[in-house]
Order: C-alpha cells, then structure tokens, then sequence
C-alpha cells in the first residue's frame, strides 16, 4: 500500500542558479538546464551540458538521486516535468528546480 506524502515533508525545494548571459560559455561548472530534462529516460539528460563560469556554494552541487523539476517552460505541458540526477560527475549544478534530499 502506499502513503501520501508532500515532498516538502521529506526533502528540502531549492530554486537552481541565477547567472547572467555573459557567464555561460566554454568554462566553468557544467549546468543542467530545462532542455536537458526532456528525454525518453527518467534521468537527467547530461550530454550536451552548457557551462557557467560562476562561483558557487558546494549546495548547488548535485548528488546521485537528486530529483530536478522544470518550474517554468515555453510550452504549458513542460511545466512540472521531473527528472533524476544519476550521479555522473560531482561539479555539476542546475538551473531548474531541485527536491534536495533529507
């Protein structure tokens, strides 16, 4: 049987990086963005990372299991779409909505 129970009652809403434009390029922490989330799999799609050259806190560092949402998207269907984080690389940060474990 399952039970009911709100994601804030066992983990912790964290909202990912804000960077202005000039930030993104060639160098910097690899960055999950919206158009990694859509794929065929229920894992984060993490080829094709853009970087951001952008000194961050280490708890905007992703772990294995981290659960990513899109909070916003151009298309209404987009919205609230979920995706795992499989633990492939250690300096890898977001800029989507994450359900950070307890």
């Amino acid at each position: 049987m399952w039970e009911h129970i709100e994601f804030g009652k066992i983990a912790d809403f964290k909202n990912g990086i804000n960077f202005e434009k000039e930030q993104k390029g060639d160098t910097g922490i690899p960055t999950i963005d919206v158009k990694n989330m859509y794929s065929d799999s229920c894992y984060v799609n993490t080829n094709d990372l853009y970087r951001v050259n952008k000194i961050l806190d280490p708890d905007y560092y992703l772990i294995k299991g981290d659960l990513l949402f899109v909070r916003s998207s151009l298309k209404e269907e987009g919205v609230g779409w979920t995706s795992l984080f499989n633990g492939e690389s250690k300096s890898v940060h977001f800029a989507v909505l994450l359900l950070e474990q307890e």
